[in-house]
């Protein structure tokens, strides 16, 4: 009877140890991010074994990702157009305090 657990104890213990291999595989590793067209966005996720995953994102879906990681987080983020670029994103430039 000893004999019998000790061998499914084993059996589990062996799965375990495949699942998390396999688990690893899908793992993303690092994330970069750049730019891609029209003022679109490139975020890339590689993993293991030469696997990526990559998304393109629209100004909007940027700026709400970088809201998402900072609440994560605990923090806010504001977020203001850079003087040099309004006139790409036809945003209006808000008056600075000084």
């Amino acid at each position: 009877m000893s004999e019998d657990r000790n061998e499914a104890i084993h059996a589990v213990m062996q799965q375990q140890e495949i699942d998390n291999v396999k688990s690893s595989l899908t793992r993303g590793r690092s994330l970069a991010c750049g730019t891609c067209f029209n003022g679109m966005v490139e975020v890339i996720i590689r993993g293991d074994g030469n696997k990526i995953l990559w998304v393109i994102l629209s100004p909007q879906e940027t700026g709400e990702l970088i809201h998402q990681l900072t609440a994560a987080i605990g923090c806010t983020a504001t977020l203001a157009p850079r003087n040099d670029f309004l006139d790409y994103r036809g945003w209006q430039a808000a008056k600075q305090k000084e």
